[in-house]
């Protein structure tokens, strides 16, 4: 798997129509093909909850050792899950500074998605 560097300013990538589609990557990838295009529509966004129920196993990276837990219970096999793109002091420094200037917009762009991640974490977590 590879990543695309952005090479546009933080600000003019979440005002971009590609960094404004990032917020709506669960809804694309668990509605399913929408003739229309638009994933941040409701009936999209219902779609993906509906979807989720289709799953064995929906997990959470922030409860990793239960959803492992939960894999070898249904699967009979373990799972290891390797720790990778983990951000040092000084990235995580300029994560939050990026992130108190644009929180706001970010929310807003994401919120698909944290509906999505809401509805599993009630549902399943």
């Amino acid at each position: 798997y590879s990543y695309r560097k952005i090479e546009k300013s933080l600000d003019d990538y979440i005002n971009s129509s590609y960094g404004i589609s990032q917020g709506c990557e669960y809804s694309k990838f668990l509605a399913g093909i929408d003739s229309t295009g638009d994933y941040m529509s409701k009936s999209a966004v219902n779609q993906a909850k509906e979807n989720l129920h289709k799953f064995q196993l929906v997990g959470f990276l922030e409860n990793m050792e239960s959803f492992e837990e939960k894999f070898q219970q249904i699967f009979g096999r373990r799972l290891s899950v390797g720790f990778l793109n983990q951000k040092t002091k000084s990235e995580k420094s300029d994560i939050e500074e990026f992130l108190a200037e644009f929180s706001h917009k970010i929310e807003k762009i994401c919120e698909p998605d944290m509906e999505i991640y809401n509805y599993a974490l009630e549902s399943f977590g």
